[in-house]
This record gives structure tokens, sequence and C-alpha cells, in this order.
């Protein structure tokens, strides 16, 4: 291979099987659509420990492409995450990397959670040790491997600090479930707008950065551009961007604004470093896990943000969660799972989804939760205001106990089951929220 030569390290998740993990206690197996998976299900049937068991085993492969020992997998809270009464719980990735079908499997018992005592990770480490070799004599576009729970991250001045363009620094904190610690997007970001005063590579990205977040945040009612360092009241600079003509700090946005913006943001950072030498670093392969997708997000948004994830991001498989009837407006049947509990066994099932790809709200929440279309005009209206309400909340414009949000979510909870779940979810995510959100 020539140095002008490129390799890529392309991967695919194809399937989990997680057992006694959580609250998972039958084995379950769930497969994952090569572009998108959608899953949604009912607060508590596992959406989130689907996504955890994904995130702790792709830790393996962050630690294989680092050189490093496996060791522990990190995050999980081994005397907690074992299912009661069972003495350990088993997890199975299996992966596509470069057309090659890899798998591994970690046991967590009640000290730890060890992958390497019974996996075989020699045609993995042969695949990496390939790549790492040819990082110094080639162009080489490692996989971007990451996962979301999407609160707001706590946003912090730039630092004045050397730019970092160490490829593994792609990695940290990735999958810790806080991949926003630090919030090195700043100090990054300031670095190349400096250099693109020099270096038409950093010019290039800038505007590839700042074309990304505009399409994200432009909605057709808000105009956001002029994304750009301002030294005016801090030496070191902070960042602003214009909002219908009007700067804002980007602590200043809204909840659901700044939720977008720190996600968009950190996976663009990420996809740059490891693509380095590529035209359009967004073109880059990877894993990406979002949990509660909607969370912050205005119902309109909820439209919009995958088809705006997968147009921007085109070769990212992105695996998602929700509840949301709206955002599965835009998401294909075949991308949909449904994860429930069996009504007597009470345990973890999933199923498929027969939905009509672009089908109206009415039939949405009818065929996928089990509303009556009679009543779907007069709920997605209220819903609608009882998602606006919770944006005010989220940007501490109305608080949780207000009584008319409160009565609102009584009245919806009395149009049947289905909606009295999807407002249980509201209600867990908000409490969540304001319990572990760190103050700006």
């Amino acid at each position: 291979m020539t140095s002008m030569e490129s390799y890529q390290l392309k991967i695919r998740l194809e399937e989990l099987e997680t057992a006694f993990f959580r609250g998972v206690k039958n084995p379950v197996k769930i497969s994952f659509h090569p572009n998108l998976t959608a899953i949604v299900a009912i607060n508590g049937a596992g959406k989130t420990t689907i996504l955890e068991a994904v995130a702790g085993l792709l830790q393996v492969m962050v630690a294989k492409i680092k050189s490093q020992s496996v060791g522990n997998i990190t995050g999980f809270e081994y005397k907690k995450d074992v299912h009661n009464g069972a003495r350990q719980a088993i997890n199975t990735l299996k992966v596509t990397v470069n057309g090659h079908e890899l798998e591994w499997t970690a046991v967590l018992d009640r000290s730890g959670y060890q992958p390497e005592l019974i996996s075989d990770f020699g045609e993995l480490e042969k695949l990496v040790s390939q790549a790492n070799e040819l990082l110094e004599v080639s162009t080489v576009c490692l996989p971007v491997l990451a996962y979301y729970p999407l609160q707001v991250a706590a946003l912090k001045p730039i630092e004045e600090k050397e730019l970092k363009t160490d490829i593994f620094q792609a990695y940290d904190n990735a999958l810790s479930g806080n991949p926003f610690e630090g919030w090195n997007f700043f100090e990054w970001y300031k670095g190349h707008e400096i250099r693109a005063r020099e270096k038409e590579d950093s010019e290039r990205l800038v505007k590839l950065i700042q074309k990304t977040i505009y399409k994200f945040l432009n909605d057709g009612v808000n105009k956001f551009d002029d994304l750009k360092t301002d030294y005016e009241e801090l030496l070191s600079g902070e960042l602003v961007i214009f909002k219908n003509g009007d700067p804002l700090k980007i602590n200043q946005l809204s909840a659901g604004e700044k939720t977008l913006f720190s996600f968009v943001t950190d996976l663009a950072r990420r996809l740059a470093l490891l693509n380095r030498d590529s035209i359009n670093p967004l073109e880059g392969n990877g894993i990406v896990l979002i949990d509660e997708i909607d969370l912050h997000l205005h119902p309109a948004w909820h439209r919009t943000v995958l088809p705006k994830l997968q147009d921007t991001f085109p070769n990212i498989q992105f695996i998602v969660t929700t509840h949301s009837p709206f955002v599965l407006q835009s998401v294909p049947n075949e991308h949909a799972l449904l994860l429930k509990k069996a009504k007597k066994s009470k345990e973890l099932e999933t199923e498929e989804l027969e939905y009509e790809y672009g089908s109206s709200y009415e039939t949405i929440v009818e065929e996928v939760f089990g509303i009556k279309a009679d009543f779907a005009l007069s709920i997605e209206k209220s819903l609608d205001k009882f998602y606006k309400m919770r944006e005010e909340i989220l940007a501490g414009e109305r608080k949780l106990e207000d009584e008319r949000f409160i009565a609102l979510a009584g009245q919806l909870a009395e149009t049947g089951l289905e909606v009295r779940t999807i407002v249980a979810s509201v209600m867990a995510q908000l409490r969540r929220h304001l319990q572990i959100q760190v103050p700006s």
C-alpha cells in the first residue's frame, strides 16, 4: 500500500444478546438495521438497558484500537446490574468489521465485567493492528463509536489550551455515558478558526461545521448563522452564534437548541479527528447510540431530527430510543422495533412494527401505541401543548409543579393506558434531568 492510499476500518452492529442484565431475565436477541434502528417502548421496558449493554461491549473495540488491555468495562454498578436472583449477567455482541463477522461475550458478576476471559479477539486484533501500522505512513480512517444520553451538556467557557489533534482523542469519554465531559468542542473549534487564516484544510473544516450546525438549528422560523469565537468579554474568547440577527452565547440557547448543538458538534468533532485527511469527515463510518432522542426537542423537530442525521452523517449506523409518535413518523417500519414486557411473565419481548412509512400521526398512535383514532386529533393537540410546557420546564421558564402542567398531564393520562405511559415517560425524563442537570 502506498502512502497516498487510504485504509478504512468499517464496523456495523449486527446483534446483541443479553441475559440477566438489569431488568432483563430471559435471554433476548435484538438485531439491528445497518443504517438506523429506532427502539420504542413504554417507560421501564428496557430501552436504556439495551443501549448501555451495547455501549459497554463497544468499549472492547475502542480498547483494541488503542492497543490497550480490555480489562474491566467501565460504567456499570456491578452489584446492581446483575438481575436479582442471578449470579451473573451475560452479554454478547455480534459485529461486522471490514466484512469479517466477529463476536465477543462479557460476563458481569458482582465484582466486575470481564470480556477478556472468554472471548477470542484474534481476528479483531489482526484488523486493528493493520490500521495502527498504517497510521504513520498512510491515510487511515477509524470508526466513531459513541453513546449519547441526550441531557443538555454543561457548556463551559473556552480555556487557553493547545489544539489537540490526536486521532485517539476522538474516543475520550465516547462510551462513558457522559460524552460531553470536558466539552472539548470549544477548544477544538477555536483552534481551527485560528489555523483557517493560513491553512485551507482548517478553513474548509470550519465552514463544514458551521453549515452542519445551521442545518440542524434552522427550522423555518428561526435563522442561525455566523458561529464564531468572540473576544470582547473574555480574553480567551467565547463561542457565540447569531439567532435572527442577534448574537447569543451558547448557554443562552433554548434547551432543545443546546441539545442539538452539543450533540451535533461533539459528533462532528470526533468524526473530524478520526477522518482527518478526508475532504468531508462527516462521511466517516461508525456506530452512534442515542438515548431518548426526543428529549428537550419540540415536536416539530421530532419529525426532522432523524432524517437530518442520516443525511448529514450518511455512513453512521444510528441506534436510537424514543417514545415519541412524532419521531416514528419519520422512520420506515423496518427500522423500528418495539420493546415490551409480556403480560404474564413480565419478560422482555421484541416485536417488529408494521405501520406504513409516512403514516399519519393518527395511524402511528393507533397501530403502535394502541390509541383509537377517534381520539387522536384532540390527543395530538393536547400532547403538542404538553411537549411545549415540557420544553419550558427544561429551559427553567416553568416549574415541574406548575398547576397547568400537572392538570394537563392528568387529563392526558385519563385518555387511556397508552397515553398514560407516554406522559409517565416524559415525567420520568423531567425528574431525572432536574436531578442530574449541572448548573451552567
